[in-house]
């Protein structure tokens, strides 16, 4: 079995294929024959935090990862690309080097048995979809005679905006166009920028390493636009204060973002009738986002509402099959309102692998959804934002705790009373203790040592 895993990166789910036949799509046609989850949710707001929880089936808080700060290496509760091993399956990861290299040793490999970087920086060195499907394609013919876990990860609807379908014209954009050819602009700041881009020697000679580090997947000829486009909104000082501050303004921005997310469509669209076409026996797909899509929300929204909000979190899921044989035996068709998260994929990933899907009585098995009376959590907390915050919340209920922003973690995995700054009643901190201590409790047992919290049940 083949189990390929798409991480559509920064996609909302106001923005995707699951809500708007107009901004995807391809993909809203092909969602038609595709098992859709519409409440389905992201852990905390980063790549790396989502995936730590993506690929140990736990939460943040227990993994000890919620970013880049954290190493891989914190979590005591195992990786699903590691366990895989002892069933004979192999392992493979698809995409930018950041998440799997920071605060990491050297040639450090994520637990993965492959680990292929097309790009160190979406911002810097963008790879548009077309040119990532050709590099995805041949990762996925050399191993489809295996028994397979691959996560092909994409940035095309990622901040800065910089596919093919990117362009700031007067007719369609007028207020991007007044922002970015002002006389400032046209005579400083342009040709400034121009000359860091093609004459700078530093550039020249960060470009020349770069190219030659990411040779094996040549960088330099798949690249858009090294360190980024010289007509870029984005790439000028003041441009996000000034959409803050005009609603018009940002509503253009929005309809920029959008026109990213329309190339996304095309670009997986043609990803998916490849394997359609060529690869479809005995391939089972997940097709999500690692969260939403920061690039748009106002700075007044993440000071008042935290970066937790709901365009981080709420995002996209379908999961689907072009084999006929296991679409029909599984019944991957249809839409699931349950309130489902990141969370759910280890388990339900292990029952493929295992062909038994073992309930822990906690989380839904994403290929035969049903109605659990549980809570899931979104966790974060960053000194550079106002708040820390912990989200619990299913279809009926929903609490946040707010706490003291710093990078301490720990006080995430049972927040104390004390540490909350917002106004929550006993009742609700009472529930929140409770569901998060029996939560703990469902995977004590996979704990390898002791964590940092050897006192987490003393409240109960």
């Amino acid at each position: 079995m083949k189990i390929i895993y798409l991480v559509l990166d920064a996609v909302s789910y106001k923005y995707s294929w699951l809500n708007s036949d107009k901004i995807m799509p391809n993909l809203a046609e092909k969602k038609k024959e595709f098992l859709n989850f519409h409440n389905h949710y992201s852990v905390t707001h980063n790549t790396e935090g989502n995936f730590a929880t993506l690929l140990s089936g736990i939460f943040p808080s227990l993994v000890q990862k919620v970013g880049g700060k954290q190493s891989w290496e914190v979590n005591k509760y195992g990786y699903l690309q590691k366990i895989i091993n002892q069933f004979n399956y192999s392992s493979s990861y698809v995409g930018l080097s950041g998440p799997f290299t920071r605060n990491e040793k050297p040639n450090y490999k994520g637990q993965f048995n492959d680990l292929t970087f097309y790009s160190p920086s979406s911002a810097d060195y963008f790879v548009p979809g077309e040119k990532c499907n050709e590099i995805f394609k041949d990762k996925i013919a050399k191993n489809y005679k295996n028994n397979h876990f691959m996560i092909l990860h994409n940035f095309d609807a990622h901040e800065p905006y910089d596919t093919p379908y990117n362009k700031v014209t007067k007719k369609k954009f007028p207020l991007l166009w007044k922002f970015l050819y002002t006389p400032k602009n046209i005579f400083y700041k342009i040709p400034r920028r121009f000359a860091r881009l093609h004459l700078k020697p530093s550039t020249l000679i960060r470009n020349r390493e770069t190219f030659k580090k990411f040779a094996d997947v040549n960088l330099k000829e798949r690249v858009r636009n090294p360190l980024g486009p010289l007509l870029s909104p984005e790439k000028y000082p003041g441009f996000y204060k000034s959409c803050w501050e005009n609603e018009d303004l940002r509503q253009e921005f929005i309809g920029y973002m959008i026109d990213a997310h329309k190339y996304l469509d095309f670009s997986i669209n043609q990803l998916l009738d490849f394997i359609k076409n060529n690869y479809a026996k005995d391939t089972i797909i997940f097709m999500s986002s690692d969260h939403g899509n920061l690039g748009t929300i106002p700075q007044r929204i993440i000071d008042e509402q935290g970066p937790l909000c709901e365009d981080m979190t709420h995002i996209p899921l379908s999961v689907f099959s072009f084999d006929d044989e296991i679409r029909n035996k599984l019944n991957l068709i249809g839409d699931c309102n349950e309130f489902t998260s990141h969370v759910d994929f280890f388990e339900t990933a292990l029952g493929i692998i295992r062909g038994e899907y073992k309930d822990n009585g906690y989380n839904i098995n994403l290929l035969k959804p049903t109605s659990k009376e549980r809570f899931i959590f979104s966790e974060l907390n960053q000194a550079k934002y106002k708040f820390g915050q912990i989200k619990m919340f299913n279809k009926n209920k929903k609490i946040e705790i707010r706490l003291k922003n710093s990078e301490n973690i720990e006080n995430l995995v049972l927040c104390p009373k004390e540490d909350i700054i917002n106004n929550i009643s006993q009742e609700d901190y009472n529930l929140y203790k409770k569901e998060k201590i029996n939560y703990i409790k469902t995977f004590e047992h996979r704990r390898k040592i002791d964590f940092i919290y050897p006192n987490i049940f003393k409240h109960v």
